[in-house]
């Protein structure tokens, strides 16, 4: 069977361990190795998460318009109709759908 190189070392052995390669601290680069390694990692999609200079732009907010909540209470069969039409018509909410009749009333 194989070992993987993880037995003890015995006397005489010629071979290290392999663990005995591995860094356990900090890695300490000049700033040409550091300067090197970054344009690597750019090269190969990785970006640097420290803050930059420049703040993105991302998307414009639309303006909100005052608003208020409406509570209605009413027959079944016309809330039933209201809540099909605003499925039917695949409007994101209520609102959107009160919006559509009123345009289609002229208003």
């Amino acid at each position: 069977m194989t070992e993987l190189g993880f037995k003890r070392r015995q006397p005489g052995d010629s071979q290290p361990p392999i663990s005995e390669g591995i860094p356990t601290g900090a890695i300490k680069l000049n700033d040409q190795q550091a300067e090197r390694a970054g344009r690597a990692g750019e090269a190969l999609g990785f970006r640097s998460r420290e803050p930059s200079t420049i703040l993105p732009q991302g998307r414009r907010r639309k303006v909100s318009t005052p608003s208020k909540s409406l509570f209605i209470k009413g027959p079944e069969p016309l809330i039933d109709w209201f809540v099909n039409y605003a499925d039917q018509g695949n409007f994101r909410s209520y609102w959107e759908a009160l919006a559509d009749l009123r345009k289609r009333a002229g208003e």
